[in-house]
């Protein structure tokens, strides 16, 4: 006659729990086979913010563009050039406007607004509406009229601009107020030329 104690029953239970869990558990999933190579990165392929041919992918809403050629109302609109990207034989203005189909990644040729891009340079892009031709400076605005201005917290460059220089070389030597955003950044492009020199 076995001797059951509680120790010896806590035993044999445990051990026919771990032997139904070991024997009723389902298989092992097999395992993932992991993209090797380029194609691990697949994601970065489709989504690279630095390619010129790049398209919104399919089924993501954007915002509706405007007919080409349509007008931008006097007034009410304008455009920035926020950029330009020249690459090859590939050059890209980049714009953002006060209506949000004005925000795109133009070639020449294209056009923005009743604007077409002549050409496209490291400084500035020439437009031609109606013949007549106007140079957009990068960081500047222009106006539905033709006006350009200064676009607010963008940055300023001019075709002229010395490309040995570093932006902003010219306002350097105006003083500004100490703490000012300009003598600001006036310390910072004296500290970055320093590092650079170094």
């Amino acid at each position: 006659m076995t001797n059951f104690t509680p120790k010896r029953c806590m035993t044999t239970a445990a051990f026919l729990l771990l032997h139904y869990a070991l024997v009723a558990a389902p298989p092992p999933p097999p395992p993932v086979q992991r993209a090797r190579g380029y194609s691990a990165f697949k994601l970065v392929q489709t989504l690279n913010i630095f390619d010129p041919d790049r398209r919104p992918l399919p089924g993501t809403a954007t915002a509706a563009a405007p007919a080409k050629g349509a007008a931008v109302k006097a007034g009410e609109s304008s455009i920035v050039l926020t950029g330009t990207m020249i690459s090859g034989s590939k050059a890209l203005a980049f714009f953002t406007g006060s209506d949000p189909a004005d925000n795109k990644v133009l070639h020449a040729k294209d056009t923005i607004g009743d604007f077409t891009i002549a050409s496209i340079s490291s400084t500035h892009v020439d437009l031609d509406r109606g013949g007549k031709s106007i140079t957009l400076a990068v960081g500047k605005k222009l106006s539905a009229d033709g006006a350009i201005t200064a676009a607010p917290d963008a940055p300023s460059a001019t075709p002229d601009a010395d490309p040995g220089k570093p932006p902003g070389a010219e306002e350097a030597a105006a003083p500004s107020a100490p703490g000012s955003a300009d003598e600001i950044r006036r310390r910072m492009m004296e500290r970055r030329e320093k590092e650079l020199s170094k």
